[in-house]
């Protein structure tokens, strides 16, 4: 699995102090961004590409409160692939390791140019497959 750390801050809570419920999604896209430099895969390079990998399904459970000022280390998990598609699995865990909270974002290959749906470009899937079992070990 690839880990990122991260911490949540002021802006990321709502009134009451705690992580704002649709957060979560901007933590998980932080530590995807983080998890495509490991492949080679930059946001910056995909950004270049004549495909992008829009997220169609996103979901979130939360198993204790999160509050601003946590450490929080995010694993980031390929949990299948498909021809065109491909699902990632964030695990949230404190200082304990402790799981805090999960999601799961559903990323599908569609052209630039048509905005259809195609097949996931090789390399990416390559790389994606090899990490099914055998994931990157990062950690930042």
């Amino acid at each position: 699995m690839f880990a990122f750390r991260t911490r949540v801050r002021l802006h990321h809570t709502d009134a009451a102090g705690l992580l704002f419920y649709g957060n979560i999604f901007m933590l998980a896209h932080d530590a995807y961004e983080e998890f495509l430099q490991t492949i080679d895969m930059g946001i910056e390079d995909l950004l270049k590409s004549e495909f992008i990998l829009p997220i169609v399904h996103a979901e979130a459970d939360y198993r204790k409160p999160i509050g601003v000022g946590k450490t929080l280390m995010v694993s980031v998990d390929v949990l299948s692939l498909g021809k065109t598609s491909f699902v990632l699995g964030y695990r949230f865990s404190d200082t304990e390791d402790t799981t805090i909270a999960t999601a799961q974002t559903v990323h599908v290959s569609m052209s630039i140019e048509t905005r259809k749906k195609i097949d996931l470009p090789e390399t990416l899937a390559a790389r994606l497959k090899n990490l099914i079992g055998h994931p990157p070990s990062g950690m930042r």
